[in-house]
Formats: C-alpha cells, structure tokens, sequence
C-alpha cells in the first residue's frame, strides 16, 4: 500500500514537473512574441519616420528647383527689359522696409499692451451660458447689450 502511494505520489510530481515545464516554455513564447511584436513596431516607425524624412527632402528639392526657375525666369526677363530694373531693385528695399516696420509694430504692441493670459480651457461660464443661475444670466447679457441690472 505505501508502495502504490510513493509510485502515485512521484507521477503526480512529474505531471505537476511537465506542466510547469509546459508553463514556461508558453511564457518564452509569449515573451518571445511581444519582444518581436515590439521589434516590429519599432520597425514601423523608423520606415515612417524614413519615409517623411524623404517626403521632406523631396519638397525641398521641388521649392528650390522651383526658386531657381523663377529666378532664371526673372533674369531672362531683365535681360529682355520686360521688367524696368528698377522694379528689381525696389522689391528688396520694399520688403526690409516691411520687416522692419512689422518688428516695430510689434514691439509697440508688446511695450503698450501685455500679452494676454493664455487659458488652458474656456470657463463654463462662457461655453455654456445657459446653464448659468439667472442673474449670471442676466449679468452676462447685460455686458453685452450694455445695459445695467440685476
């Protein structure tokens, strides 16, 4: 009788050995999976991130290929007097001029007036004006119209 209880007892001991092997070889599968599951993301996004590197080299290529040509396209121009050189001339002045006074109009705004506080999300108050106590209703309509109550 002892006997067949130490035969049982070591069978059980195997299976319970052959499902925990069973166990950890399905955990390295899995692990093994996500890690190439990863791998692949990471993948992924380095060819995107390939791709829009070359969409933008690209486009660069394109405006400047473009810029060249309208260049060219002007010389020719000048040389064929189509365009008065002095209309060549004038443009650059013309847009240092603007630059410079739309750095000036800024920096009067900026010394005039302080820059707003920016909100990270509008009050409720203000999205949802409705949903206000009636005297807040009131109060908000009033600033608007410009009348005075409550």
């Amino acid at each position: 009788m002892v006997v067949v209880v130490v035969v049982y007892l070591q069978q059980k001991q195997r299976l319970l050995l052959l499902l925990l092997e069973q166990q950890q070889l399905q955990l390295q599968q899995q692990q093994q999976q996500q890690q190439q599951q990863q791998q692949q993301q990471q993948q992924q996004q380095q060819q995107k991130q390939k791709r829009r590197q070359e969409t933008v080299v690209v486009m660069q290529c394109r405006r400047l290929m473009k810029l060249k040509q309208i260049q060219t396209d002007i010389q020719t121009a000048a040389a064929a007097n189509l365009i008065p050189p002095d209309i060549l001339q004038q443009q650059p002045q013309q847009q240092q001029q603007q630059q410079q006074q739309q750095q000036q109009q800024q920096q009067q705004q900026q010394e005039w007036e302080p820059p707003l506080p920016v909100l990270r999300r509008i009050p409720r108050r203000f999205v949802h004006p409705g949903r206000l106590p009636k005297k807040q209703q009131h109060l908000l309509r009033s600033a608007y119209t410009g009348s005075s109550g409550v």
